[in-house]
C-alpha cells in the first residue's frame, strides 16, 4: 500500500478561458464552461486529452498545476 504524501497543489489557469464562458445543458441542468472548450481541455490535460491515460498522476500532469 502506498503512503500518500500531503502536499499543497496550487492550480493556475489563465483569465483568457474564463472571461468568455458559454452554458450547456447537461442533465436537464444548465452549466458555464469556457468558450473555447477544448482549448481548455488541451491545457489541461494535453494535445491529446481524448484519450484516456491510466498513469494519470494530478500533481505531474495537469497543465494547470503550478510547477515551482
Amino acid at each position: 500500500m502506498k503512503k500518500l504524501e500531503k502536499r499543497n497543489v496550487w492550480w493556475v489557469v489563465p483569465s483568457h478561458y474564463l472571461i468568455n464562458l458559454s452554458i450547456i445543458e447537461f442533465y436537464g441542468k444548465l452549466f458555464k464552461i469556457p468558450n473555447k472548450a477544448d482549448d481548455y481541455l488541451a491545457y489541461r490535460y494535453g494535445k491529446d486529452w481524448k484519450i484516456p491515460k491510466k498513469d494519470w498522476v494530478t500533481e505531474r500532469d495537469d497543465g494547470a498545476v503550478l510547477k515551482y
